[in-house]
């Protein structure tokens, strides 16, 4: 039984690697901020790279202020936004929204390119919580790119401690270079993390074996 513990570890293991590697996790601090408490943790899955933002909603009544961006350039440049963006022109703000950099940042719009998401535990975003924005690989063309994020928190836009423009990296403004932006490494090589049956099947056939010869032992 002993060895069909440590096989279901392995297995426990291996498939924690298949399916992600957390490259990143942040707190308020990292924002340069004392007025808000959150989180944001970076993940990089096999296909896809998520930004999860979770606001701790004890610290004030979340209120249509409320959202985060999510800027993403490239070695020279930035090229895009994408999020919640509170006070936005010409959208709705509930909606997730998305704009482009051409020498300067275009007109916001709620219709967003193909392999990128943002959700949130609210179906009115602005009044979330939890945010997830979610970008597939083939998007960054599989080359390395840079990020930046701006999370905005407001208790019904009333003066107080709740209140908050918190911006990473620290000093990160809209109108940053590049090289303000936080590089980030991906890896598009679908062979070199194994998806969970590849893993899963083999392991737990090993296990099975291993209870068959141990009642056969006992």
């Amino acid at each position: 039984m002993k060895k069909i513990l440590t096989l279901l570890a392995v297995l426990i293991s291996l498939v924690g690697m298949a399916s992600a590697a957390t490259t990143v996790e942040l707190d308020e601090t990292d924002f340069g901020c004392t007025e808000a408490q959150f989180d944001v943790t970076v993940t990089e899955y096999t296909t896809y790279v998520e930004w999860m933002v979770e606001i701790d909603p004890s610290i004030a009544p979340i209120s249509s202020a409320t959202g985060v961006q999510l800027a993403i350039s490239d070695q020279t440049a930035p090229v895009f936004i994408l999020g919640v963006m509170p006070g936005e022109g010409g959208i709705d703000d509930s909606q997730p929204a998305y704009k482009e950099y051409s020498g300067g940042w275009g007109p916001a719009t709620n219709a967003l390119p193909a392999g990128m998401s943002v959700t949130g535990n609210n179906a009115d975003l602005t009044k979330a919580t939890t945010f997830t924005i979610m970008i597939d690989k083939t998007v960054f063309e599989c080359e390395s790119f840079r990020w930046a994020m701006n999370v905005v928190i407001d208790d019904d836009n009333d003066p107080g401690p709740d209140n908050a423009q918190c911006k990473y990296p620290i000093g990160w403004g809209w109108s940053s270079p590049a090289c303000d932006y936080v590089p980030m490494e991906i890896s598009c090589d679908q062979g070199e993390i194994p998806e969970f049956p590849t893993v899963a099947l083999p392991i737990a056939a090993i296990i099975g074996l291993a209870f068959v010869f141990q009642r056969r032992k006992d």
